[in-house]
């Protein structure tokens, strides 16, 4: 299963708001915590990096989720169709994957 985190920017903490697995694929536990430009439709924020054939940058001077192509954004754009979410994507500063905190 996958764990959906939300992060807090400002406290820079991160709250799970909810999970994903394949027998009952996603659920959100705690819509609060998803921003919504229209009520009732949660709005995601979808971290990414670049990584042929999965997500390419189109072009760069594209804006905005018109800036990616790619397999994974091609599924993403299908499950939020009908999983009735909106989503912004954007790149992850240092083009990592992620790091090991020991703290956590």
């Amino acid at each position: 299963s996958l764990d959906l985190m939300r992060f807090h920017a400002d406290t820079k903490l991160v709250t799970e708001i909810g999970e994903w697995n394949d027998s009952s694929s996603l659920k959100i536990f705690n819509t609060s915590l998803i921003s919504s430009p229209d009520p009732g439709t949660p709005h995601l924020m979808v971290v990414t990096r670049e990584e042929p054939p999965y997500v390419m940058v189109k072009c760069g001077n594209c804006t905005g989720n018109q800036r990616y192509q790619g397999f994974a954004i091609d599924l993403l754009a299908a499950i939020s169709q009908v999983a009735e979410f909106t989503y912004s994507i954007y790149a992850v500063p240092d083009n990592l994957y992620g790091v090991y905190d020991h703290q956590t």
